[in-house]
Parts: structure tokens; C-alpha cells; sequence
């Protein structure tokens, strides 16, 4: 029965956040496949439960002995106030913040190769079939390229 009352209480989260987004951008928006959502709650849970048993979590990241699947979808910076976590682009509604559209970074492309233009990259994804928007980004999202290529869309 635990199991079945979990399986109810992720559709129940995936289906009310999938409605809220049609709600607010009809036919525009983009829904969050189930998929999706267990691994980011996948995540979350080996997160908790790795912290859980002692491992330090800075030792999650040891590229000799560490948790692949940490690197690989959770970047470890030093020099920042929060050093682990998850990044993820988003693309939210000034109004409601709303999450219109993610990307869960990972580093490099399904290729293997870091991108060049992540930025644009980046942007021209999480806008693709917005028309007629207002977007406000900081620096790293700003470039005469990409206004360019939003200009055509």
C-alpha cells in the first residue's frame, strides 16, 4: 500500500504542476514528463541519503572515489557560498514564477563537448515557441548574437 500511495502522490505533484502551466500558458508551455520528475526527485532522495549515513558531502564530489552520478548533473564549485547542488536553467514568469521551462545543466552536451554560446544556447532553448515576450537576463545570458537570433524569432 506505501508504494501505491507514493506512485498516487507523484502524479498527483506532476499532474497539478502540469495543470498549472496550462492554466497560465494554454498551449505554450511545456509539460514535465514523468520521467523527469522522478529523476529529479531521484536525485534529491541519494542526495539525503549519502549525507545520511556520515559521508561528508564534499567527499560525494572526489572524482578518485566520489558518486559519478554527482559530477556529472551537480557541479562542484568552490569559490561559491553554496559549493554543491543541482543548476538548473530556468525560465520563470516575472508575475508568478511560474517555471515555464528547465534545463537540468550537466556540464557538457549529449555529445560530450562543451558548448560554445552556452548562453544563447541556453536562452533560444528555454524561449523556443514564446513569441511576443519581454526577457530580462543577467550578463552571462547577454550577448549582440543572441539578440540577433531573438530578434528573428
Amino acid at each position: 500500500m506505501g508504494s501505491a500511495m507514493i506512485d498516487v502522490s507523484y502524479q498527483i505533484v506532476l499532474q497539478m504542476t502540469n495543470s498549472e502551466g496550462k492554466r497560465l500558458y494554454k498551449d505554450a508551455g511545456k509539460e514535465i514528463e514523468e520521467t523527469e520528475f522522478h529523476a529529479y526527485i531521484g536525485l534529491l532522495i541519494l542526495t539525503g541519503v549519502y549525507k545520511s549515513h556520515g559521508e561528508a558531502t564534499k567527499s560525494l564530489w572526489n572524482t578518485e572515489n566520489g558518486r559519478p552520478v554527482f559530477p556529472s548533473v551537480m557541479p562542484y564549485i568552490p569559490k561559491k557560498p553554496a559549493k554543491y547542488g543541482i543548476k538548473v536553467w530556468t525560465l520563470c514568469d516575472a508575475k508568478t514564477s511560474y517555471a515555464w521551462n528547465m534545463q537540468i545543466y550537466t556540464g557538457k552536451r549529449a555529445s560530450g563537448i562543451h558548448g560554445k554560446n552556452q548562453g544563447m544556447r541556453v536562452v533560444l532553448d528555454l524561449t523556443a515557441g514564446l513569441k511576443g515576450n519581454n526577457g530580462i537576463c543577467d550578463h552571462f545570458f547577454t550577448s549582440h548574437e543572441l539578440a540577433m537570433q531573438l530578434l528573428k524569432v
